[in-house]
């Protein structure tokens, strides 16, 4: 497939996004229409809409058409992926990215969040004490993602989300391994971070979520 016809299928996609003939969930016209309208062969809009499927614009549902969608995660997850084993990047320059934007997360959770979800948050920290190490560690996942929706930041919601991708197994291993020292900073920081939150102190919050992560990485 030329590029030139990549582009002219994705312009296609793009016009019907901002004419509002398309939105998130609506079905793509048929290859068929598709080659008709563009006056190409029906093998290049195929391709051209794999190419969009990779990129996580549409997706294509066995017997039923194409969609448009917006899990472009999918495709910062796999850029993401290429540079660190092409060694343009490594996991420290990851976790330091990864640390700041909780930090502005942090921020932005303590403006925005209800004070339902907030309690609901300690009430997930309070948990970790009397957990066994694989339910801390879904109290963990269930913690942060809470935490990162609280930020109301979409596009920070959509990176951390692929960053939580990439070091799933990572945490994972730092709380099955973790002695009970670790884990009991690692449930009383979780605790902090909360409290903080609560109260809307950013000194707390920046020093519970800078200690927490020099503890996870050690």
């Amino acid at each position: 497939m030329k590029d030139r016809e990549y582009k002219r299928v994705m312009e296609f996609v793009k016009d019907g996004i901002r004419n509002e003939e398309f939105q998130i969930g609506s079905k793509l016209p048929t290859e068929r229409e598709m080659a008709e309208t563009l006056g190409m062969s029906r093998p290049s809009i195929r391709e051209a809409l794999k190419s969009m499927e990779n990129i996580g614009l549409i997706e294509s549902q066995q017997g039923s058409g194409n969609y448009i969608c917006c899990n472009m995660e999918k495709s910062l997850s796999k850029v993401i992926d290429m540079m660190l084993l092409l060694q343009q990047i490594d996991k420290d320059e990851l976790s330091e990215t990864r640390c700041l934007l909780e930090l502005a997360i942090g921020y932005l959770a303590a403006k925005n969040m209800s004070k339902q979800a907030i309690a609901e948050l300690k009430t997930l920290a309070e948990s970790m004490q009397n957990a066994d190490k694989e339910k801390s560690y879904e109290i963990d996942k269930q913690f942060h993602q809470k935490l990162i929706l609280g930020s109301g930041n979409r596009f920070m919601i959509t990176v951390m989300q692929v960053f939580s991708d990439i070091y799933s197994e990572n945490i994972r291993k730092g709380w099955e391994n973790a002695d009970a020292e670790k884990f009991e900073k690692m449930w009383k920081l979780h605790v902090e971070i909360a409290e903080a939150i609560e109260t809307g102190d950013q000194r707390k919050i920046d020093a519970a979520v800078q200690a927490h992560y020099d503890i996870i990485h050690k």
